[in-house]
């Protein structure tokens, strides 16, 4: 047997060897489910978010929304489901805390102050007085009643995540039977707990659904062009075995996936497709050599071998840059890739030729016609373009990727659900009844404990609260002083001319006692503050606002506390704010990773084909299929988030793969003495099939893929596929008319002698 071939089979059998010796350690693979995952756990803004969490008690939040038909909950029929629901949702195992309108304080025939609650549970219906109460409470909450009065808010807070994952099907059940009972139009959820379990969902749908028919259309359209089961097992076995290996090394690594990085086995099963399909094309089409399978593969990996290690390699580095972007999720993403592109590489020239040579090369293998007709009438175009053809392609290039100046910055995690999944419906609800697209946090904090009661305190947070109130993009805030406002007006029997937020420190103290003695549950994380009294907590509901717009919030927010009051620590917080902050961050520095990795890749081109001018011009229709795709995105979606920027330079890497195997073969005709035109119809000849097949398999792995339910991994599909799509355009337009017209500059020493 001969030497290569022997140690291709021991290669083989090491890998398989690897592959079962790392499957328990697939079993480490963490998964997690929060959408703070996207951003570094010590960046000090995501610190703030958590301790903000910690202080008021918030990690685990479910926002129940129940809307009534007609009716309004400011009813006694209303207040009591709403009554009904808060006990029933209490008894729930793992709830700590439940707050809704009833938490607010009433008094009534001048009886003790308690919560809305407590006095409901002692009378049979609920009094105008304690009604017009409740309405006064919720002028000071507008996140409690919606503006019609027909939605109502209930916050459940959970003892920890496992008692959530426990419990969620009981409080489906749970919303389902007080539907049916107080025959209520709706009910929907949101807040962090329902975020996690949409994103489960996500993962569910993309691993169940979308996995096995990417896998299965894969089989398909290999076999449909090789015509053999046994070629098509040889090829879909190694990259089984190479995402195995994958697998394996990641568990070790320990790993931490979500919905998006899990998505790089997806894309790595894909992208190893075109290397088994050069492969397997070229082994299937050969002539059979000295009477042997084995010669006969080796003669038609000689060929391929080397252009399939420098895609590997090209596609690897835009996979590795986006550990620059400085986002967890894309650098996990990252490495995954990139160790799977290397294990691909490793079994494709391994075990798929070694079970490809147990049966003779078809030498009939369908040859795809109409893709060879499709070439030869892109190289009739590619060879007439010059002059004001070429300018005109140029230009329209050039025009299309100026669509990219039309894109602004735009993260917000709530756009990466379906329009028709339950939690935005939510959202939908929450935008239109309670003017809040998403919370923002304001953290002040005193510094000392009992600090929240200090008069200099509560007279700088009445003045920024009166600030804020001036803002246009507020919808509305509510804080512990409206609720000491509220107490101090039932104090004195709902006498307006006591509806004052008190500035007197003996006035604080009695009415915070006052609070305390309210009811068992009148903490004070349930009006946001920490344990300690030191810091207090606003809440501020603002509309669907732009990332941009988000980050002068922000600012315009600290800047007052600078200006106002420089001794108070204020933490501005919140998913919606971390992701416009956060997210731009990331966004840039993934843009910029990808023109850093497009100047490696034209580096190492340079280097593998000899010419370091030749590596400079393959970057220009290489980096043009991005700009364009980025220019009509950005002149039709206006948005380029964080997904959208991690595809420039994930494309940039696996557009390369047609160019490699253009130029190795290029190369190689112009030192044999063929002219360029010569050189590139030959080229086409050769490869011009298998690289439109390869074009097609790509495009139809990502394709399949833009059904993904959740945002990001939509996103990047849709962006790839068009990337791929338009690379191959380029390929054969762009790449044939440079190589041309700069022929005489890449090859000065052939120039001479010609």
């Amino acid at each position: 047997m001969n030497t290569k071939f022997k140690f291709l089979c021991a290669l083989s059998l090491l890998l398989l060897a690897i592959a079962i010796v790392l499957t328990p350690k697939i079993f480490n693979i963490r998964y997690v489910s929060d959408i703070t995952a996207y951003f570094s756990q010590e960046d000090p803004r995501l610190i703030a978010f958590r301790k903000v969490e910690a202080d008021m008690g918030t990690q685990d939040t479910l926002l129940i929304l129940l809307q009534r038909k007609d009716e309004s909950f400011l009813s006694d029929s209303g207040t009591h489901i709403l009554m009904d629901s808060v006990s029933k949702i209490e008894k729930i195992p793992g709830v700590l805390r439940v707050n809704s309108l009833l938490s607010n304080a009433v008094s009534e025939n001048g009886s003790d102050i308690l919560s809305a609650y407590q006095q409901l549970s002692k009378t049979a219906h609920a009094s105008n007085a304690l009604l017009g109460q409740l309405a006064d409470a919720a002028t000071h909450n507008h996140a409690a009643l919606s503006n019609d009065q027909r939605i109502t808010a209930i916050y459940v807070y959970f003892t920890n995540t496992d008692a959530i994952d426990s419990n969620y099907d009981a409080i489906q059940s749970l919303l389902a039977e007080l539907k049916s009972t107080h025959s209520l139009e709706a009910t929907h959820l949101l807040g962090s707990v329902e975020i996690r379990h949409a994103l489960n969902q996500a993962l569910l749908h993309d691993g169940l659904y979308l996995m096995p028919v990417v896998v299965l259309s894969g089989l398909l359209l290999l076999y449909f062009f090789l015509r053999s089961a046994w070629l098509v097992f040889s090829g879909i076995l190694s990259i089984l075995v190479a995402l195995w290996i994958t697998a394996g090394i990641a568990g070790t690594l320990e790993f931490t996936i979500n919905q998006t990085s899990g998505m790089a086995f997806a894309i790595v099963f894909i992208v190893s497709l075109a290397d088994i399909i050069h492969l397997l094309m070229s082994y299937s089409r050969h002539p059979l050599v000295n009477n042997s399978n084995v010669d006969t593969m080796l003669a038609s990996m000689h060929g391929n071998v080397i252009a399939l290690f420098l895609t590997s390699i090209t596609i690897a580095i835009g996979f590795i840059s986006l550990s620059v972007g400085n986002s967890p999720v894309f650098t996990t993403f990252g490495y995954i890739a990139t160790i799977g592109v290397i294990c691909s590489f490793a079994t494709a020239i391994a075990i798929t030729p070694v079970l490809a040579v147990c049966i003779a090369p078809p030498n009939s293998a369908r040859d795809p016609d109409i893709f060879q007709r499709l070439v030869n009438r892109i190289w009739k175009v590619a060879r007439t373009m010059r002059g004001p053809r070429a300018w005109a392609f140029y230009g329209v290039s050039f025009l299309l990727s100026c669509g990219m100046l039309l894109s602004d910055f735009h993260n917000d995690p709530l756009d990466y659900f379906e329009a028709d999944s339950p939690i935005q419906q939510a959202i939908n609800i929450s935008e239109q009844h309670f003017d809040m697209h998403y919370p923002v946090t304001i953290q002040i904090d005193s510094g000392k404990t009992d600090g929240i009661l200090d008069p200099a305190f509560v007279a700088i947070l009445t003045h920024f609260q009166s600030w804020l109130d001036t803002r246009p993009e507020v919808s509305y805030q509510s804080g512990y002083l409206d609720q000491l406002q509220l107490l101090k007006l039932r104090l004195h029997e709902n006498n307006p001319k006591w509806a004052s937020v008190p500035q007197h420190s003996h006035e604080l103290a009695d009415l915070w006692n006052l609070y305390e003695m309210s009811g068992p549950k009148a903490t004070p994380q349930a009006i946001g503050l920490n344990a300690e009294l030191s810091a207090a907590t606003l809440m501020v509901g603002v509309p669907k606002l732009r990332s941009h717009e988000l980050i002068v919030l922000e600012k315009s927010i600290q800047e007052w506390f600078s200006h106002n009051a420089p001794q108070l620590k204020v933490s501005v917080t919140g998913h919606s704010i971390l992701f416009a902050v956060l997210g731009y961050e990331v966004t840039l520095s993934m843009f910029l990773s990808g023109l850093t990795s497009g100047l490696v890749i034209s580096i190492l081109l340079g280097i593998f084909l000899g010419s370091f001018r030749l590596g400079l011009v393959a970057m220009i229709p290489n980096t043009f299929p991005g700009t364009v795709v980025f220019g009509i995105w950005g002149a039709t979606m206006h948005t380029i988030d964080i997904a959208a920027a991690g595809t420039f330079s994930i494309g940039l890497g696996i557009v390369v793969d047609d160019t490699v195997h253009i130029l190795s073969r290029h190369v190689r005709n112009r030192r044999a003495g063929l002219s360029p035109l010569e050189s590139l119809e030959m080229v086409l000849e050769e490869t011009g099939s298998a690289l439109v097949l390869t074009t097609v398999v790509l495009s139809c792995g990502m394709g399949i893929l833009i059904f993904s339910i959740f945002g990001p991994n939509k996103t990047m599909a849709i962006l790839m596929a068009a990337n791929i799509l338009i690379a191959l355009a380029y390929d054969f337009l762009m790449m044939p008319h440079l190589l041309v017209i700069l022929d005489r500059w890449i090859y000065p020493e052939l120039a001479k002698t010609e």
